[in-house]
C-alpha cells in the first residue's frame, strides 16, 4: 500500500511539474479560459486536479493551415507555430511540382546549372592561371630544375654517395 502512495506522489509530482513547465512557456493566445498567471496558481494549488485541468481545458491546440488538430475552422490561416510550412502543406509548391513534367524540371535545372558555369571568380582564377604558367614554362625547358648545377660546385664534396658543403 505504501509503495502505491509513494508511486501516486512522483506521478503527481511530476504531471504537477509539467504542467507548470508547459504553463509558463505557452504562448498567451494558445492558452484558454483563463489568464496564464491564474492557470499556472491553479495548477500550483491544486496538485492533482490543477494539472489536469490545464492539460484538458487550459492549453489550446496547434492551428495549422487554418484548422486546429479536431478540423474546426480557425480565424487564421497561417500556422501558429512559426509561421513556415513544410513543402508537402504549401499548395503552390504542390501545384507546381504537379504542372511541371520530369522533362521540363530537367531542361530549367540543366539551364541552371549551364548560368552557373558561365560565373567567373576573379580572385580564384589568377592564382590558377599562375600555376599553369608556371607548370608551361617547366615543361618547356628541359632540365630545368635539375640538380646538374649542384654537381658543379666547387664547394660540394661527394662521399659515399652523400653530397656534403664544404664550409
Amino acid at each position: 500500500m505504501v509503495r502505491f502512495l509513494i508511486l501516486g506522489a512522483a506521478l503527481t509530482i511530476a504531471l504537477s511539474i509539467y504542467a507548470v513547465v508547459d504553463c509558463a512557456m505557452s504562448e498567451p493566445r494558445r492558452i484558454r479560459i483563463f489568464q496564464k498567471q491564474l492557470w499556472l496558481v491553479i495548477v500550483l494549488l491544486l496538485p492533482l486536479i490543477g494539472p489536469l485541468c490545464w492539460i484538458l481545458f487550459g492549453k489550446g491546440l496547434i492551428t495549422i493551415n487554418g484548422s486546429d488538430a479536431a478540423g474546426a475552422a480557425s480565424s487564421t490561416a497561417t500556422p501558429s507555430y512559426g509561421g513556415q510550412r513544410a513543402p508537402d502543406d504549401d499548395t503552390d509548391f504542390l501545384r507546381k511540382l504537379r504542372e511541371e513534367t520530369p522533362e521540363e524540371r530537367l531542361k530549367r535545372l540543366e539551364g541552371e546549372l549551364a548560368s552557373l558555369d558561365e560565373v567567373t571568380f576573379p580572385a580564384s582564377s589568377e592564382p590558377a592561371a599562375r600555376d599553369r604558367d608556371a607548370d608551361a614554362a617547366t615543361d618547356a625547358a628541359p632540365g630545368a630544375g635539375s640538380d646538374d648545377a649542384a654537381e658543379d660546385d666547387p664547394d660540394d664534396s661527394t662521399t659515399d654517395g652523400q653530397t656534403r658543403r664544404n664550409d
